[in-house]
This record gives C-alpha cells, sequence and structure tokens, in this order.
C-alpha cells in the first residue's frame, strides 16, 4: 500500500509541476498487453504444482502516466492488470488417492515506473527505449487455496511512437521483464496503445 501511495504522489507531482516554464509535456496513456510468462513448478500448502497445470499467457489492460522532461527523456509510472486464466484440468493427489480434480485461475498486476529514452526520426515517428522497476503480483487460486507470490521485476523496453498530432500519439512497445519469483522466471510483453499529451 505504501508504494501505491508513493507511486500516485509521484505521478501526482508530476502532473502539478509547471510545465509551461519547464517546458515538461504530461501525458497519459493506455495500452493493451499480450504477456507471456516462463514459469517454475511451485509448492503450495506443501503440494507441488507443476507449472504445465496453470497458464503463462494473458491479455491486459495497462494505464500510464508520464511526463517528457525534454525530447529525448521521460519518465511513465504504470498500473497493470491482466486476465484471470484457467490453467489445465489438475489433480490433486494424496497418498496416492486422488482427492479432486480443479482448472487452477492464475493472474497478476503491476505497477511500476520506467525511465524513456526518445530518439525523433522525424515529426512524427520516435524510436523508444526504457528501463525501469515494477513491483509484480502474482495470484494463483485452486483446490480451495489461493497462492501469492509478490516479487520487484526489472523491465527492459524497445518501441516506436507515431504522433497523430500535438495531443494524439499511438505507441506500440516490447518489453523483456526480469522477475525471477517463484512462479515466473521473467515476462515478454507486447502492447499496443495510444497517448493524450497535454
Amino acid at each position: 500500500m505504501k508504494k501505491t501511495l508513493l507511486l500516485a504522489g509521484v505521478a501526482g507531482t508530476l502532473f502539478t509541476l509547471n510545465a509551461n516554464a519547464m517546458d515538461l509535456k504530461p501525458y497519459v496513456g493506455l495500452d493493451y498487453s499480450y504477456v507471456k510468462a516462463s514459469t517454475n513448478n511451485i509448492v503450495v500448502e506443501d503440494v507441488l504444482v507443476s507449472s504445465e497445470f496453470y497458464e503463462d499467457s494473458f491479455h491486459s489492460a495497462v494505464v500510464n502516466a508520464g511526463i517528457k522532461l525534454h525530447k529525448n527523456v521521460g519518465l511513465e509510472a504504470f498500473y497493470q492488470k491482466s486476465s484471470k486464466e484457467d490453467g489445465k484440468l489438475a489433480s490433486l493427489n494424496i497418498g496416492g488417492t486422488t482427492v479432486g480434480t480443479d482448472k487452477l485461475e492464475t493472474s497478476f498486476d503491476a505497477y511500476g515506473l520506467d525511465l524513456q529514452g526518445y530518439l525523433p526520426l522525424n515529426e512524427n515517428i520516435e524510436l523508444i527505449g526504457s528501463a525501469g522497476l515494477g513491483q509484480y503480483k502474482f495470484k494463483m487460486k485452486g483446490f480451495g487455496y489461493t497462492a501469492k507470490d509478490d516479487e520487484t521485476g526489472y523491465r527492459l523496453g524497445l518501441g516506436t511512437q507515431y504522433n497523430i498530432n500535438e495531443h494524439f500519439a499511438l505507441r506500440g512497445m516490447i518489453r523483456y521483464n526480469i522477475i525471477d519469483s517463484d512462479a515466473v522466471d521473467d515476462i515478454k510483453e507486447f502492447s499496443l496503445g495510444i497517448r493524450y499529451n497535454f
């Protein structure tokens, strides 16, 4: 909760700065992101759960707010919420006896901050490189249990942005996120979205 409040405070501060005096350019955005995770076997309530039984692909929505500090540098805060995905039907065996079957539901949410680098190719197209930190919270539900995994991840991204006019832009990014949690080693994601510049 403290990290969420801190992130909200940073984003709020960015928008309250006098944009004209410092030539700062704040914006907000919304992205669709397809996520593919590299998963591990995990232990839930002393039971080994194979990664083959829980889903590793997600659709997610990402809300972001950022500010260009310079034509080549910016900061962007994000919050990401994934879909809830059912894995394969799994059996719970205790002492060699099957005591139940269930589909394991997995999901995640994340928030964080990225440093963005911009390379304008012309007045409409920019290449973007990003590096940042994210806090990732994975949740798995099944057999009456809920397992949670909360880890910090390191984010690297490359993409391009097409500036339609002074207010609207389209952006596509590919990111590699190093998580190294109990359940997830890394995440690869592809996102498409829109930005509104104030």
